[in-house]
């Protein structure tokens, strides 16, 4: 069983930060500690995540089902303050997978290995980074091998992602994506002008680095990674026959404390954030 790094709603509510590199990589001011998430299905409870934080990058994530008993854990472990494995358990403390991170001497991901062990599963990712702006990223597992191109603007931002089948790509004000258009369809993104997010937090530049393509690297996909960078609390997503919206209640020090997320109109997730 492969579990996400991380809730991606509730990451993406803490990524919002500020256009500078150096105020987004601090420790000033306060640090996550605990992350408590519900996931709803029919209004019923499907499952709970606690995840655990120390000097404000995940340290441990534990998983339950709607019976309230542990399913599976990941536990963090970091390098010169970069992310490099994860290792997930299951509830009698048995490895099951593991994923190493590989960086360069500029801080970019430039592979990333996934092994799961009762599946007798292993894949990498690679990736090259060209003269052009671009990235590749070459995908392999067992016999099967696939390519991607991502491209980057001027603020280092990955905006289009091309694959065999499809083209993924994002229209951004400043580093938040205002419309998405793909093979498939389109998505437009609304957010939050007040309150204003602090400029020192940002958990994918915590856990990752302050290169901005991490997040959308480390798993090779744009779309899963699009709010990565943002500089406001997302609002609402609007797409055809789905409307996603966020619900939020703030500290004094304009962090969330508790975020709603509803998908046409039926309440999907609520997370509560503990900081110290």
């Amino acid at each position: 069983m492969k579990k996400l790094l991380l809730s991606l709603t509730a990451l993406v509510m803490l990524s919002a930060c500020s256009d500078d590199d150096t105020a987004s990589t601090n420790n000033n001011g306060p640090q996550l500690k605990k992350m408590y998430q519900i996931s709803y299905y029919n209004g019923i409870v499907e499952s709970t995540g606690v995840y655990e934080f120390v000097d404000g990058k995940p340290s441990k994530n534990l998983y339950y089902n709607e019976s309230g008993a542990l399913t599976f854990y990941d536990t963090f472990t970091y390098e010169n303050g970069l992310l490099k494995t994860i290792k997930g358990y299951m509830p009698n403390n048995v490895l099951e997978h593991q994923s190493v991170i590989t960086y360069d001497s500029q801080g970019r991901i430039t592979r990333y290995t996934n092994e799961e062990i009762s599946n007798e599963y292993s894949g990498a990712v690679s990736y090259v980074f060209n003269a052009n702006n671009t990235i590749t990223a070459t995908s392999v597992s067992g016999t099967n091998t696939q390519t991607k191109t991502y491209y980057l603007n001027s603020d280092n931002l990955i905006y289009k992602e091309v694959s065999q089948n499809n083209t993924y790509e994002l229209t951004y004000n400043g580093y938040n994506p205002v419309r998405s258009q793909s093979t498939y369809g389109s998505k437009t993104f609304e957010y939050l002008y007040t309150p204003t997010p602090p400029t020192n937090y940002n958990m994918w530049r915590n856990m990752l680095g302050s290169y901005k393509a991490n997040a959308v690297l480390r798993d090779n996909s744009l779309q899963d990674n699009e709010l990565s960078n943002v500089t406001k609390y997302i609002k609402k997503e609007v797409q055809e026959n789905e409307v996603i919206e966020y619900e939020y209640t703030f500290n004094d020090a304009q962090l969330p404390v508790k975020i709603k997320r509803y998908r046409n109109a039926a309440l999907e997730d609520e997370t509560e954030y503990v900081y110290e």
